[in-house]
């Protein structure tokens, strides 16, 4: 079965909101209750599952009713200090009968369906996909003291985004190895590859962003109108 994992215990500190960034306004809703949205409308059967910070279940909760979720169907598990601790506590808690997954950041809100739909059918080829753009503009490597050393071949170079989708049963495996060897990463696919598993890349979609910045919230506005999705009007 095929389950979806909602990251929603980070701290969002670039967005300087005083709180969690996930539940500024966004299209007449949250950031994470859009998120939920679309995730339903793009996956109905999916069973879900929200990772939160201390403290902020009952804020899950809100959004999860704000997306029309039913908060009594969707697992929560509460997150911890670094996105990897997160995931590894959500991976612990999944259901048995879960043996595939997409894993997605809550601060990412405009998630269509197509797009999920492609990790999937990568996942009959691989043990984890991950949805990538290409990088458009040039590239410099530069030193501690701002002179630039090269200019980076941006033809090899990709931005990555969530959904990223796995197998279930390698991923538990390598981040309890990872935890008993202290290796950190960024994020899944980065401990897929550093234990020699191929990650298969997918198109991603431009409107899939990411609100980090308080300039990303305009432009995730202005996104979300084109998209046609839930919280557009």
């Amino acid at each position: 079965m095929l389950g979806i994992v909602v990251l929603a215990a980070g701290r969002g500190k670039r967005m300087g909101a005083g709180g969690n960034k996930l539940f500024l306004p966004l299209g007449g809703q949250s950031v994470l209750s859009l998120a939920l949205c679309h995730i339903r409308a793009g996956a109905p059967a999916c069973p879900l599952m929200v990772v939160y910070r201390p403290g902020e279940k009952a804020l899950v909760q809100a959004a999860l009713a704000e997306a029309s979720l039913d908060p009594d169907e969707v697992l929560l598990t509460e997150g911890g200090a670094e996105r990897q601790d997160s995931v590894r506590q959500a991976l612990s808690a999944l259901p048995a009968d879960w043996d595939r997954v997409l894993i997605h950041d809550g601060a990412r809100p405009i998630l269509r369906a197509a797009l999920m739909a492609r990790l999937v059918r990568g996942l009959d080829q691989a043990a984890a996909v991950i949805p990538v753009l290409p990088v458009t503009d040039t590239v410099k490597q530069v030193d501690s003291e701002g002179y630039v050393l090269k200019t980076v071949d941006r033809t090899k170079l990709y931005r990555v985004q969530t959904p990223q989708a796995f197998q279930v049963a390698p991923l538990q495996a390598y981040h309890s190895r990872a935890l008993e060897e202290g290796l950190a990463v960024t994020d899944d696919a980065a401990l897929m590859e550093a234990y020699g598993e191929a990650v298969l890349t997918v198109a991603g979609d431009p409107y899939n962003i990411k609100v980090t910045l308080p300039a990303d919230l305009p432009l995730a506005e202005l996104y979300l109108k084109e998209s046609g999705l839930c919280g557009s009007d």
